[in-house]
């Protein structure tokens, strides 16, 4: 009974030590948080600043020529998102549609070095039918949709805004 005794007392500080070890791995206050937004099928998410503003904002990333076509579809609001980038490998010259998309949208197209090029509304054309093509008036590498409004809300439509597209938006 004694030595049941003597390995309980020598056990206890190890299975202590061990829930510290593990609470602290699981629970680390240091560690930077996760990112809250959830990821949002078929996109990626990418990092933006504005101007010289060191702020980083997060934004929904469509890259792929699927990405592209799918866009806003069907989507009410940007599930916590600032924007929604499109990128493109090279400059480029093609036109938005927001069909399928309930809600109107703003959008904005960057040249290389992220300096705006154009900027528009888009009406809503839920039904997909009949919806205008939008198109900027020089060619662009990023084009930033926002929910209407929200371009300007951020400095995104004034003559001269720059967009700092990449990084992590953790």
């Amino acid at each position: 009974m004694i030595a049941l005794v003597v390995i309980a007392a020598l056990a206890l500080p190890v299975v202590i030590g061990t829930a510290v070890v593990i609470k602290r791995a699981l629970f680390d206050d240091n560690d930077p948080p996760a990112n809250p937004l959830p990821m949002v099928a078929p996109f990626g998410r990418v990092g933006f600043r504005i101007d010289d503003n060191p702020t980083v904002r997060c934004a929904l990333l469509a890259s792929t020529q699927a990405q592209h076509e799918q866009g806003m579809q069907g989507m009410s609001d940007l599930r916590g998102y600032d924007a929604m980038v499109f990128a493109f490998a090279e400059t480029k010259l093609v036109g938005f549609i927001n069909h399928f998309v309930p809600i109107d949208l703003s959008i904005g197209w960057y040249d290389e070095r992220g300096v705006l090029v154009d900027h528009t509304t888009m009406n809503a054309c839920p039904t997909g039918k009949d919806c205008p093509v939008h198109a900027s008036k020089d060619p662009f590498r990023y084009a930033i949709e926002t929910p209407i409004g929200g371009l300007e809300a951020m400095g995104l439509a004034e003559t001269g805004a720059v967009v700092h597209v990449g990084g992590s938006c953790t």
